[in-house]
């Protein structure tokens, strides 16, 4: 019998929120002070542009270290007005890019 490394406990889909239409002047700071209301967060981070990295493309996520407290932060803000935009937040969706052979 082979021995296998335990099991996290906590995976980031239970964890991790996806936040959009963020203002472009929101930094990751102002995510994750806005967010920590609803409990502890392990990050916060807003995409930035790529071609101006001073400027956010408009998304963020924020990962929080416990399930119950980002259910808790997206049933609280989800198309809640902040920084005069509506946001949109629910659970981060992992999605998988497939390349295909040339």
């Amino acid at each position: 019998m082979c021995d296998l490394p335990p099991r996290r406990e906590m995976q980031d889909d239970d964890r991790k929120i996806f936040v959009g239409n963020l203002n472009w002047r929101v930094s990751s700071d102002d995510l994750h002070d806005f967010f920590k209301q609803w409990g502890q967060i392990a990050d916060a981070r807003v995409i930035m542009d790529r071609d101006n990295p001073f400027r956010s493309r408009g998304f963020g996520f924020v990962t929080f270290e416990n399930a119950d407290d980002a259910t808790q932060a997206i049933e609280s803000s989800n198309e809640k007005e902040w920084q005069v935009r509506p946001l949109p937040v629910a659970f981060w969706v992992a999605t998988q890019r497939h390349k295909t052979p040339l």
